[in-house]
């Protein structure tokens, strides 16, 4: 290797071999330099490959992580919170947790089945980094199916809310809003640049998937996303009113499929609980 003017470094081999690392089921090859900088002193160096063979020019970290911009920054450091951060500025779409004070112990368990339903989306929130780090199973998801008002948008809040606590962010997006920004509307944002953002992201969350008039753009777009994310190997959680055969005829056999490869399937067979709780079958005395 060619030393820098004033500054040296070079490949460490005995102390820290070449070798690899798992990323979002990808391996990369990895290297340890040592690059003496006249601010900092010695500095060790993990570098990546490119996908080319060839590899980063070596230059000090913390003078080159100072010169970067606040999203760069957090792309190397977190790539997962990098991620969302560069969806969330896109500002096209709300991708906030809609419960974020939803919690897996806040589910009531009450009928045969909401404790199946409750430690599988646990399961699957506490596992994640996990997966994402050695790529077992971390491109399956979850598809939630049941009726309205059985508990299913709170456990995927629940879910996004336990990945923040875990550094791996997740995003929430209405199938509604999904599709008026990447077939509707004129966002001023690409639309490349939407379903790339929205496929980046550690777990993505689709709510309100529900049986309408779905159009081929419609059905063209959920694909997309779909084999996006399972491409890089992250989960998608979808909320629905549908059973996976409702899903093949209104989505077509394409989605379906997909689905249900790439997902755990969680039924919420009970009853409508805001239904149960109806604020009408109340006294007035006890409201006003």
């Amino acid at each position: 290797m060619t030393a820098m003017t004033n500054h040296t470094f070079k490949t460490l081999t005995a102390e820290s071999p070449e070798g690899t690392v798992i990323f979002a089921g990808q391996k990369y090859q990895t290297r340890t330099v040592t690059y003496d900088c006249p601010k900092h002193g010695t500095r060790y160096i993990v570098q990546f490959c490119h996908p080319d063979g060839t590899w980063p020019r070596v230059t000090c970290d913390l003078c080159f992580e100072a010169s970067r911009p606040p999203i760069q920054l957090l792309m190397k450091s977190d790539p997962y919170k990098a991620a969302y951060a560069k969806l969330v500025s896109l500002g096209v779409l709300d991708v906030q947790n809609p419960m974020p004070s939803a919690t897996f112990d806040g589910y009531k368990v009450n009928v045969r089945g909401q404790a199946k339903a409750v430690d599988a989306c646990r399961r699957f929130a506490e596992g994640l980094p996990e997966r994402l780090r050695t790529g077992r199973n971390a491109g399956l998801g979850l598809y939630l199916h049941g009726g309205y008002g059985t508990g299913k948008t709170h456990l995927a809040s629940a879910i996004l809310g336990r990945c923040k606590d875990l550094g791996v962010p997740g995003a929430y997006v209405s199938a509604v809003d999904f599709f008026d920004v990447v077939n509707g509307r004129d966002s001023g944002v690409p639309v490349p640049a939407i379903m790339g953002a929205l496929s980046a992201v550690a777990v993505l969350v689709i709510d309100e998937l529900g049986v309408q008039s779905w159009t081929d753009a419609e059905r063209k777009r959920l694909q997309q996303i779909l084999d996006k994310r399972w491409d890089r190997q992250l989960p998608t959680v979808i909320c629905t009113n549908m059973n996976e055969e409702e899903l093949g005829k209104c989505c077509g056999g394409r989605v379906a499929s997909r689905v249900s490869q790439r997902s755990y399937t969680v039924s919420f067979p009970w009853a409508d609980y805001r239904r149960a709780h109806n604020v009408s079958d109340m006294a007035p005395e006890d409201l006003f």
